[in-house]
């Protein structure tokens, strides 16, 4: 757990810190009274969590906005495409075509890490190709980063330099 937070502390690399956030989520349940007193101190200066005092003098923990954007993220890793899927492919390309702006570059950045981890390729920055039915999957990472207004989900039965694209995806047309 401490070596987490090291890790994290040391990579500016936001793909990075979330990939070691997955990997030690787990270990939070053993922290005790001490280092969780800590750690909910470093999320509240960090504007994760804000303390509120409920009548009768009770303390309530809730996550901020910008909090519930970093939980949903880790969530993320858990949607995949079915394999079966995989098995039949139906001739068309799924094409996703973003332009998220430089103030959201964390979210770009994390956006482009869950389209390759879920076997996408790269045409160009912002341009990514993938040949199986997809679209909801790709949908729930766009809501879960809330990125609607600058992702755009596109079908299309040909693309230019497409032996290129099958023998990546160990494709044939018939």
């Amino acid at each position: 757990m401490l070596l987490g937070g090291v890790a994290i502390g040391l990579t500016r690399s936001p793909i990075r810190q979330y990939k070691i956030l997955t990997e030690i989520k787990d270990d939070w349940q053993w922290l005790n009274e001490q280092s969780g007193k800590r750690a909910f101190d470093v999320l509240k200066r960090n504007k994760l969590v804000a303390e509120r005092t409920q009548a009768g003098g009770r303390k309530q923990i809730v996550l901020t906005p910008q909090g519930k954007n970093e939980a949903l993220t880790l969530n993320l890793e858990e949607i995949t495409i079915p394999q079966k899927r995989k098995l039949l492919w139906d001739g068309r390309w799924r094409i996703v075509a973003f332009d998220i702006p430089e103030r959201r570059r964390r979210y770009r950045t994390i956006f482009r890490y869950h389209l390759q981890r879920l076997g996408f390729i790269e045409l160009q920055k912002s341009l990514f190709i993938y040949p199986y039915k997809c679209f909801n999957e790709v949908q729930q990472i766009v809501d879960d980063l809330f990125l609607k207004k600058y992702v755009r989900l596109i079908i299309a039965d040909s693309i230019d330099q497409e032996s290129k694209y099958l023998k990546t995806f160990k494709l044939y047309r018939n």
